[in-house]
């Protein structure tokens, strides 16, 4: 298509804007001619019978009339920028949910962490889900020595949160969300480096 544009000496292309089909088109024809993008509500054809070729007509004769307001089509670094961006807050939604099924999962094994622990995934809460799911003996000092700053002074309201009624599939749970919860925060990581460099 480039080629045959190039071959026709056309010098403006219009498109409209629908979902993100013109984006790969767009792509290929930037920085060879000058590109209009449409409204798809503010170009529509005449109602009746609607096929792409008099669609393609009817954006032709819009645009050689100067009819076609463009919308903003920014720079490919911002584009680029957008999408990681979009990325990011997926994934954080995904973060976000992991911990919550985690939370869902502590009172179903009747853990009543959070009335002492206001940062769950912080690094004392973290260290606190590790060794339920290792299914590790929590006394006062093995408790005392996972939990820092003012947590040292709750080790027996702690011990007695963490008095529930753990079953094997309550670990295996809290085990798979935990994981993926950290995969997906190194994506987060990852992707934040590629942004931090725009």
């Amino acid at each position: 298509m480039l080629d045959w544009l190039t071959e026709k000496k056309c010098t403006h292309i219009a498109m409209e804007s629908t979902g993100v089909y013109w984006k790969a088109v767009w792509n290929i024809l930037e920085g060879d001619f000058t590109l209009v993008l449409g409204n798809a509500k503010k170009i529509k054809n005449v109602p009746g019978r609607k096929t792409d070729v008099k669609d393609a007509a009817w954006i032709a004769s819009l645009l050689r009339c100067g009819l076609i307001e463009p919308s903003f089509v920014p720079p490919v670094d911002i584009r680029d920028l957008r999408d990681l961006t979009r990325y990011r807050r997926k994934l954080q939604g995904q973060v976000t949910s992991e911990k919550n099924r985690i939370h869902k999962i502590l009172q179903d094994a009747n853990i009543k962490l959070t009335t002492y622990v206001s940062d769950l995934f912080g690094k004392s809460g973290l260290a606190l889900l590790d060794a339920i799911v290792n299914g590790e003996v929590l006394d006062p000092d093995s408790v005392k020595g996972m939990v820092f700053t003012q947590l040292k002074k709750k080790v027996p309201e702690l011990i007695e949160a963490l008095n529930g009624r753990v079953r094997i599939y309550h670990r295996f749970m809290i085990r798979r969300h935990l994981e993926h919860m950290r995969q997906v925060e190194e994506h987060i990581e990852a992707l934040q480096g590629e942004i931090d460099v725009y």
